[in-house]
């Protein structure tokens, strides 16, 4: 007996999206784009601990909101986000610096992610690649833990805003663990600033 076939019983597979493709090729050309142009306008050479400092402790609240808005553009085209912190430390003090680094490390990161995921989506959350599907797995049962360790190990490296930014791990938990994360690097920048600017030659320029 042959059972007529409805509706309700065709299932219907769409077609793979090429949006996906071309928002990450949009992504690349946006992110290589940036970093160029920071190269080519002099912008990473230009941005130095002194002269950050400089715009800092002249321009007063305008000066903070100026440093937030250059902290996230400097995390767009590669400038360390070091020098932005111990810029504030010299700039503001121990106390004071340490935490205008710290709210503007968590705000340029959370800017980051936050363009990286709007402009390319989540395809690492797809990925069938083993090692980095179980990376992922990881990342969905304790996202705030794994975000914090990965803050606390590569600090503002850029790679890693992008890969967060492309996961499945969710805004909130990004902010908190990154808040956690970057903790210890405020604190050892406020406690140590000439002894890393020596180590790491920022304080020239």
């Amino acid at each position: 007996m042959v059972r007529a076939v409805s509706n309700d019983d065709v299932v219907v597979h769409p077609p793979a999206e090429p949006k996906k493709t071309w928002r990450l090729i949009v992504l690349a050309v946006v992110l290589v784009g940036l970093v160029v142009l920071g190269k080519v306008t002099g912008l990473t050479d230009h941005l130095t601990v002194p002269k950050i400092r400089a715009f800092m402790s002249e321009l007063g609240v305008l000066g903070f909101l100026l440093f937030l808005v250059v902290f996230c553009v400097g995390e767009l085209v590669h400038i360390p986000g070091l020098v932005f912190m111990l810029a504030a430390v010299v700039a503001y003090g121990s106390v004071g610096g340490g935490v205008a680094g710290f709210v503007g490390g968590v705000i340029s990161v959370t800017f980051t992610f936050v363009l990286v995921r709007r402009v390319g989506g989540q395809p690492l959350g797809e990925i069938k690649w083993p090692i980095m599907r179980k990376v992922m797995e990881l990342l969905g049962e304790r996202p705030i833990a794994v975000v914090t360790v990965l803050r606390m190990v590569f600090a503002f490296s850029p790679v890693l805003n992008y890969a967060l930014g492309m996961s499945s791990v969710r805004l909130r938990e990004y902010v908190i663990g990154s808040f956690i994360g970057l903790i210890p690097w405020a604190v050892g920048c406020a406690l140590a600033t000439e002894w890393v600017l020596e180590w790491s030659g920022l304080a020239a320029g």
